[in-house]
C-alpha cells in the first residue's frame, strides 16, 4: 500500500527534490490538534539556532504591519538575510504533523529524507532547534510559517512545519511576529508570490497558501494559479492542495485540468486531488475521470483515488472498470486499488476476478493484490487453487511467488511452495517454486529438496535452476553443489554447477574447485572450469588459466584457456602469454586462437605482436594467417604493413 494514500495525503512531485511521504511511528495514534504530549523528535542543533531573536512587541496588530516591523528591525541589525516567521491554526482537514522544507533533511534509523512529509515522526532526528523557547509559545501541531528574506526583502526560503518540530535557522536572525489568522496571513503570502520570479520557490509558496483551513479564501487563489500560465509545477502544486479542500468550486476546477490541462503532470495530480478531495461531488467526478478522461496516467490517478473514497458508488466504479474497460493498465489499477479500499471491502471483487477474469495479466494482478492484502490464512487456500488451477502458467507462477512472500503464513505457505516444486506438471513454474524457496529462509530440509530435483527431476532446466538456487542460498548449499558438479550424469547440469561455483564460493575454495574441474574428461565440463577461472578475476586463477593455455595436451582446452585469458587479464599479461604460446610449438589451431585473440586484445594492443608474427614467425601458415588479420583489421598499423606487403617483391 502506497504510504501517501494510508496516510490521506497526495504523492509530491517538485522538481529538483528528494520527496517522501511517511508515517513512522513506533505506535499508532494520530495526533490531536494541540497534542499534550508531541512525540519524540530528536534534534540536531549544531550550528543551528539564530544569532538573534526579536518577537514583536503587540501581536495584535496587523500581519502586514508586524511583517515591515521585522523588515526594519532587520535593516537596522544590518542582516543580510533572516527569517520571518508567525503561527497559523493547523486546519481542520490535517490529520498529521507536517514539515515541509526544500533543502533540509531529516534522519531516520538507516534512511534520509528531505522535502516534504506528512506523517506521525516519533523517533526521527530533525536538523534545528525548538522553536517554542525562542518565540515564548508552547509546543503544539499547530503550523510554524517561516519565510528567509535577503536584504532586499524577497523571499529565498520557505519552511513550513508543526510548531513543535526543530527548525534549522542556519545561524540567521529570527524575528518572530507572533499568531495570525488565515485572513492576514493569506493576503500577505499572496503578495510574496507575486513578488518572487524563481518557479521553485513560487511552488513552495502555493503550498503554504494550500496548508491554510479557510477554504472560502484559499480555493480561489489556487484555482487562480491552476487556471494560470504558470509553469506546471506550480499549476501541479495548486491541482494537488485543491485537494485538501472539500469545496464545489475545488471539485469543478479539479475535473476541468485533470481532462484538458496543457501538462501530463497537471492532469495527474488533478485527477489524484479529486481522489483526496472529501466531498461527495469529487466521487461522481473522480469515476467521470477514470472512465472518460483521455489521458490514460490521469485516468489511473482518478481509479487510484477512488480507494480512498468509503462508498458503494466508488466500489461498483472500481469492480466495473477492472471488469471491462478498454485499456488494460488502467483495469489492473483498478484490481489493485480494490485491495485498498477500507474494511476490505473489495477483496471479493479481487478473488472473482483472479478466478475469471478473461485477460491473464490482469489475474496476476489481482493474485499479488490478494498476497498483499489478505490474511495468509485466507490468502493461502485462494493462491494454491490459483497455482493449479489458472490455464495461464504466469498466473500460476505469480500465485507461487505470492505464497513465497506470505511471511505470516508459516509453515503451510512454505510447504505448499515446496510440493509445487516438486510435483507441478509445467516445468516453467516448477522452476518458479524453486527460486521461491531459495528467497525464504533456507534450511537443510530445503537444500535436500533442492539436491533430489537436481538429482531426479524429468526436466534440465528444473535440474539446473535447482543447482543455481543451491547457490544461491550460500554455505548451506555449497556442499551440494560441488557434489552436483563433480559427479552429476548430466554434463549441463555439472556445467550449471561449476558456474556456481565461481559464482557464490569463497575465493580460494572456488579457485581450487574449477582447477581440478578444468582437467574433467568431459570437455564441454573443462571448458566451463576455465571459463569460470577467468570470471573469478584474482591473479591466482588467471595464472591457472595460463597454465593451462600453455600446457601441451587438449587443443580446445587451450584455445578455450587462451581466448579466456585474453578476455580477463590485463593487456599486457594477456600480451606476454599470447607471444610466449606462439614462441613456442603449438598446433595450428592454437596458433589461429592466439592470433585471433591478439587482433582483439583491448586499445589495439596486439597489433604490433601480430604484426611481428606476419613478418618473421618460422610458421609459413602462421604469417598467413597474421597477414590475413591484418588485412581485416581497422587499426592503420596494420593496414600500413598489409599495404607495405602487398608492394614487395
Amino acid at each position: 500500500m502506497n504510504a501517501t494514500h494510508a496516510l490521506g495525503f497526495p504523492r509530491w512531485a517538485a522538481a529538483g527534490v528528494v520527496v517522501v511521504t511517511l508515517a513512522l511511528a513506533t505506535h499508532s495514534d494520530q495526533l490531536t490538534a494541540e497534542p499534550t504530549e508531541p512525540p519524540a523528535v530528536a534534534a540536531d542543533t549544531a550550528r543551528t539556532a539564530p544569532d538573534t531573536v526579536l518577537r514583536h512587541p503587540d501581536p495584535t496588530q496587523p500581519l502586514s504591519q508586524r511583517w515591515e516591523w521585522a523588515r526594519t528591525q532587520a535593516r537596522q541589525l544590518g542582516k543580510r538575510n533572516y527569517w520571518i516567521g508567525y503561527q497559523i491554526s493547523r486546519p481542520e482537514w490535517l490529520e498529521h504533523s507536517v514539515y515541509m522544507d526544500r533543502g533540509a533533511e531529516v534522519v531516520g534509523k538507516n534512511i534520509t529524507m528531505s522535502g516534504r512529509l506528512f506523517g506521525d515522526f516519533q523517533g526521527l532526528m530533525f536538523r534545528g532547534v525548538r522553536l517554542a523557547p525562542l518565540t515564548g509559545s508552547t509546543d503544539s501541531d499547530d503550523l510554524a510559517i517561516l519565510f528567509g528574506v535577503d536584504q532586499d526583502g524577497k523571499v529565498t526560503h520557505v519552511h513550513v512545519a508543526s510548531m513543535y518540530l526543530p527548525v534549522d535557522f542556519r545561524g540567521r536572525t529570527l524575528l518572530w511576529l507572533g499568531r495570525a489568522s488565515d485572513a492576514q496571513s493569506l493576503p500577505l503570502i499572496e503578495g510574496l508570490f507575486a513578488a518572487t520570479a524563481l518557479p521553485e520557490l513560487r511552488e513552495d509558496i502555493v503550498a503554504a497558501v494550500g496548508i491554510h483551513g479557510t477554504s472560502d479564501v484559499v480555493v480561489p487563489m489556487l484555482i487562480r494559479w491552476i487556471t494560470s500560465r504558470e509553469v506546471a509545477d506550480v499549476r501541479s502544486q495548486a491541482a494537488e492542495w485543491l485537494g485538501f479542500h472539500p469545496s464545489a468550486a475545488a471539485v469543478v476546477a479539479l475535473s476541468r485540468a485533470a481532462r484538458s490541462d496543457a501538462s501530463r503532470d497537471v492532469r495527474r495530480e488533478a485527477a489524484e486531488g479529486l481522489g483526496e478531495n472529501t466531498l461527495p461531488a469529487a466521487t461522481d467526478s473522480a469515476i467521470a475521470v477514470a472512465r472518460t478522461a483521455t489521458d490514460r496516467d490521469a485516468r489511473r490517478e482518478a481509479v487510484e483515488g477512488l480507494g480512498h473514497k468509503d462508498n458503494d458508488r466508488a466500489l461498483a466504479a472500481l469492480v466495473a472498470i477492472a471488469q471491462s474497460d478498454p485499456d488494460v493498465d488502467v483495469q489492473r489499477e483498478a484490481v489493485e486499488t480494490l485491495g485498498e479500499v477500507p474494511d476490505g471491502r473489495g477483496l471479493d471483487a479481487v478473488r472473482d476476478i483472479a478466478r475469471r477474469h478473461s485477460r491473464s495479466d490482469v489475474r496476476r494482478e489481482a493474485v499479488e493484490t490478494l498476497g498483499e492484502n489478505l490474511k495468509a490464512a485466507e490468502a493461502i487456500p485462494t493462491l494454491k487453487a490459483i497455482a493449479t488451477g489458472d490455464p495461464d502458467p504466469d498466473v500460476q507462477r505469480e500465485a507461487i511467488e505470492t505464497l513465497g512472500q506470505l511471511h505470516d503464513g508459516g509453515g503451510e505457505a512454505l510447504a505448499a511452495v515446496t510440493e509445487f516444486a516438486r510435483t507441478h506438471p509445467n516445468s516453467d513454474v516448477r522452476r518458479t517454486a524453486i527460486e521461491t524457496l531459495g528467497q525464504l529462509a533456507p534450511t537443510a530440509e530445503t537444500v535436500r529438496l533442492l539436491s533430489a530435483i537436481a538429482a531426479g527431476d524429468r526436466n534440465e532446466d528444473v535440474q539446473r535452476r535447482a543447482v543455481e538456487t543451491l547457490g544461491e542460498i550460500g554455505d548451506l548449499g555449497l556442499p551440494a553443489v560441488i557434489d552436483i558438479a563433480r559427479t552429476h550424469r548430466n554434463p549441463d547440469v555439472r556445467r550449471t554447477a561449476i558456474e556456481a561455483i565461481g559464482e557464490h564460493a569463497p575465493p580460494a575454495q572456488a579457485r581450487d574447485l574449477l582447477g581440478q574441474m578444468a582437467r574433467d574428461p568431459d570437455p564441454d565440463v573443462a571448458r566451463k572450469a576455465v571459463e569460470a577461472l577467468g570470471e573469478l578475476g584474482d591473479a591466482r586463477a588467471l595464472a591457472l588459466v595460463a597454465s593451462i593455455a600453455r600446457a601441451p595436451g587438449n587443443t580446445d582446452l587451450r584455445r578455450n584457456a587462451i581466448e579466456t585469458y585474453g578476455e580477463a587479464a590485463l593487456p599486457d599479461s594477456a600480451l606476454a602469454l599470447l607471444k610466449s604460446v606462439l614462441a613456442a610449438d603449438a598446433p595450428e589451431d592454437v596458433y589461429s586462437k592466439v592470433l585471433e585473440t591478439l587482433e582483439q586484445l583491448e586499445g589495439g594492443a596486439g597489433i604490433p605482436a601480430l604484426i611481428d608474427a606476419a613478418r618473421s614467425h618460422p610458421n609459413r601458415d602462421v604469417r598467413a594467417s597474421a597477414l590475413r588479420r591484418l588485412a581485416e583489421s581497422d587499426d592503420p598499423r596494420a593496414k600500413r604493413v598489409f599495404d607495405q606487403t602487398l608492394r614487395e617483391p
